[in-house]
């Protein structure tokens, strides 16, 4: 074979390769957001040190994987019980949070989409936390309870990075 010849199917080889590379890239589920079962979703938050304590059932949850790195969750806990108590167990089960603190619907943490994608809806009685750090943050897990008298709603939000 030639020298020319030989640098020219190099040449086309490496642009093959170069475009399934990006082919394949382009065509990821990255920001694709993916309705994930209970049992996944529980997985994936005690695998970030989030425990959800039984009286809470999963509602629904998303999960939206990033290029690379860990995936962002967002879901909907609800129990039967009141706001108050609710945090007790929330806090009970998982210590290394900060205690939960209001919250008003104005609060620009509520913005996000991925609140109103898992069903959440402002309520007069609303507590945020966040682990690490602020919410928002990679890796930071959020949590907003809100309900009243006889149930709660638990959201939680788990950044990916």
């Amino acid at each position: 074979m030639r020298p020319h010849q030989l640098a020219k199917r190099v040449c086309i080889g490496s642009l093959a390769a170069a475009t399934l590379i990006v082919t394949t890239a382009c065509s990821s589920d990255e920001g694709k957001l993916t309705p994930v079962e209970s049992t996944e979703m529980n997985e994936a938050m005690a695998s970030r040190g989030l425990t959800i304590p039984p009286s809470f059932t999963f509602n629904n949850g998303y999960e939206s994987k990033g290029f690379v790195g860990s995936s962002s969750y967002s879901a909907q806990y609800d129990a039967p019980l009141p706001v108050d108590r609710a945090i007790n167990e929330i806090s009970e089960a998982n210590p290394k949070f900060p205690a939960t603190q209001p919250i008003l619907c104005s609060d620009p943490t509520l913005t996000s989409p991925s609140w109103k994608l898992a069903g959440f809806a402002c309520a007069e009685q609303m507590s945020m936390t966040s682990y690490p750090g602020t919410a928002g943050n990679f890796d930071t897990i959020t949590l907003i309870l809100t309900g009243d008298d006889s149930d709660t709603h638990l959201y939680v939000r788990a950044e990916g990075h």
